[in-house]
């Protein structure tokens, strides 16, 4: 398929389809092409991060959502993936910072409140972690993953039972 270079979509989904076929220096192309020719676009940013973080290129996806941030700090999406990415580096200070911005854009974001309760957790802020996860759960959706409903009902109740 050939593409318009200007085409910022096209290339997206490009690197959407070489991710699918496994082709992940392709996709990478791919999505830097569409951020180069849109760069406030925040899907592209995501895609290419989440690909390094698939990775373990933790530096490599740090700079991808810093430069997503710098880009379109109104999106919900960068804040919490660059937070992500800090959580899965053991940068847990910089993760909550992140994922306090985000929710400063969508205090209701369910992504957001799972994973702050998750880091707090991991910080042994006991209280703030329950308070995020409760939070989550009234935020949800009905397309929410059982698995991640059931991991954090799991942790509230540790939670609960370190009080």
């Amino acid at each position: 398929v050939a593409l318009k270079e200007d085409h910022a979509e096209s290339h997206f989904r490009q690197g959407y389809a070489f991710e699918n076929l496994e082709q992940f220096d392709r996709a990478q192309e791919a999505y830097r092409s569409a951020i180069e020719h849109d760069p406030w676009r925040p899907e592209a940013y995501n895609a290419l991060g989440n690909l390094y973080l698939r990775f373990e290129k933790h530096s490599h996806a740090v700079q991808v959502f810093k430069n997503a941030v710098e880009n379109n700090p109104r999106s919900v999406e960068n804040y919490r993936d660059l937070g992500v990415a800090y959580r899965q580096q053991n940068r847990l200070e910089d993760a909550v910072r992140q994922f306090e911005r985000a929710q400063q854009v969508d205090p209701r974001d369910p992504g957001t409140l799972f994973n702050l309760g998750l880091t707090l957790r991991d910080q042994k802020k006991s209280k703030p972690a329950a308070q995020a996860l409760q939070r989550y759960l009234m935020a949800r959706t009905a397309a929410e993953d059982p698995l991640r409903l059931e991991l954090v009902r799991t942790i509230l109740t540790e939670l609960q039972a370190q009080r």
